[in-house]
């Protein structure tokens, strides 16, 4: 029976006193009843309004929920999102492994229950490159945090005279550190540098390892860095198992092992077979009376660029921990590799917002491998010429073909950016015949506009964007070009070898 009908009845029923209080009681439920539904329907409705309003406002600023959500959790657990990364803010933050920001003083700025290392640097920027990917690797291995040195001029490479730059101005620190799940600090987070500060410093000794079998190399790296950060380096050579067995290269392990405590209490111990000594002028060793012990604390090394794993020359090779554990993932930061596609853009002359067209990057690498030549031999006998870097173009031509298939704009790129350190231009002249592009470095005033680093800089840059690579033998600039298109692009890469006239001729 309806509700309606019940009330009727009750209604028509005998009038009572018991009847009437009944009938009037029923009748106060049944209307609070039905105002109580009515109510419950309107606030299903308003709910249903409202819910409809907020994800109408959500679509129309284009949130993800389920990204939204997930942020929200990250956040909650220490986790941020940067530049286009998740970082772990509670673990890989610089600033939780120093005291504070760079003073006067490096050891009031390290934290004792922190193990560091580093090594200073020498030789072309590439040459540096590697041995800063030497340097995290071992840095991992011994469970210790790396302190980068800067990048200099050395000897004769930018005419020696060019301020040091930062490891962190050309690459991208927060994303390397993310990466490798690892922290990084540069020595300019550490200590002031009496080229970028007014700020009178503190002279502070460090007493390092020299990776090198004598005393008595004609060259001990790392006095670079002594006038701008005011410090007063001591080397003590290394023992003999932080080498490859009977050779002069360093091993990752044996080195690994030297920064334990166990490894260097060994090294110590037979410390008459060590040798202490300073760098005085040119880099040439003086002697100190006694075997001095080298900092356990802030480890340090004079260079470590010939390290490798189980042989030397390693980064020539697929089998390379320094490029298939760290190099990779050494990335340029935005700005420098927005600089560069600026300079791109600028060869094919194209518009801000056009497209890129496809390329095919070439290093050719000659100026100072004249040196190497056999003696009494012409130049263009002993360095490859031109034709054989249009031979190994022509291979990653139709192998981009292969790959890639007919359809595909990369099966048929023509486009040739050359990069070389060659200075005549009767030869820059053969390469323009060939229709192949070139960066025009005093056209574009690149060193007037940034200084003498940009050119090879944007160069490597450059190199890295090819969708194949051609390089010379025995060039680490040709090398590590090579790895970025190989493994960032997934690009067909060759080498072309020199010595002698025939020396690409083999394949």
């Amino acid at each position: 029976m309806a509700l309606e009908d019940e009330y009727e009845l009750m209604v028509q029923s005998p009038q009572n006193e018991d009847s009437e209080l009944l009938g009037h009681g029923r009748e106060q439920i049944i209307q609070s009843s039905s105002s109580r539904r009515r109510f419950i329907i309107r606030s299903l409705l308003a709910f249903i309004v409202a819910i409809g309003a907020i994800i109408g406002l959500l679509i129309s600023i284009k949130v993800d929920l389920a990204s939204l959500v997930s942020q929200i959790s990250r956040q909650a657990q220490g986790v941020m999102y940067s530049n286009g990364i998740w970082t772990t803010t509670d673990t890989l933050k610089s600033g939780l492994y120093v005291m504070g920001p760079p003073g006067v003083s490096l050891d009031g700025n390290l934290k004792a229950d922190i193990r560091y290392v580093t090594a200073f640097l020498y030789a072309g920027w590439t040459n540096q490159f590697i041995s800063q990917c030497h340097l995290i690797l071992l840095a991992m291995m011994s469970r210790r945090v790396p302190i980068l040195s800067p990048f200099i001029a050395h000897g004769g490479h930018l005419g020696g005279n060019e301020s040091p730059i930062d490891f962190g101005v050309i690459f991208d620190m927060p994303r390397l550190s993310h990466d490798l799940q690892w922290p990084i600090l540069e020595w300019s987070q550490l200590k002031l540098s009496v080229l970028t500060s007014n700020v009178t410093t503190r002279h502070e000794e460090l007493n390092c390892w020299a990776l090198t079998r004598s005393e008595s190399k004609s060259e001990v790296y790392g006095t670079e860095i002594q006038r701008p950060f005011n410090f007063d380096i001591t080397y003590t050579t290394a023992p003999d198992f932080a080498f490859m067995p009977n050779d002069w290269w360093g091993s990752f392990t044996g080195l690994a092992n030297l920064l334990q405590p166990e490894g260097h209490e060994y090294a110590m111990s037979h410390s008459d077979k060590l040798r202490s000594f300073a760098p005085y002028g040119d880099g040439k060793p003086q002697m100190v009376n006694s075997t001095i012990s080298p900092d356990q604390h802030m480890a340090c090394f004079n260079h470590i660029y010939f390290l490798g794993g189980r042989t030397n020359y390693e980064y020539e090779h697929d089998v390379n921990p320094m490029w298939n554990l760290v190099g990779v993932n050494v990335h340029f930061t935005s700005h420098m590799d927005e600089l560069a596609n600026d300079y791109i853009r600028r060869i094919f002359d194209v518009s801000i917002n056009a497209r890129i067209p496809p390329f095919i990057s070439i290093h050719i690498h000659r100026a100072d491998f004249e040196g190497w030549c056999e003696p009494g031999r012409d130049r263009d006998y002993c360095l490859a010429p031109i034709s054989a870097y249009a031979r190994r173009l022509g291979q990653v031509q139709h192998e981009l073909a292969g790959k890639h298939g007919p359809q595909s704009p990369l099966s048929r790129v023509g486009e040739v950016i050359v990069t070389s350190d060659e200075a005549d231009p009767n030869w820059w002249a053969q390469i323009a015949r060939l229709g192949w592009k070139t960066v025009d470095h005093e056209r574009e005033q690149t060193v007037e506009k940034f200084g003498h680093w940009y050119p090879s800089l944007i160069d490597s840059i450059i190199l890295s964007k090819g969708a194949g690579c051609v390089g010379t033998a025995r060039s680490t600039f040709s090398n590590i070009a090579e790895a970025r298109v190989k493994d960032w692009n997934g690009g067909p890469i060759r080498k072309v070898r020199w010595g002698s006239p025939d020396a690409d001729m083999n394949d």
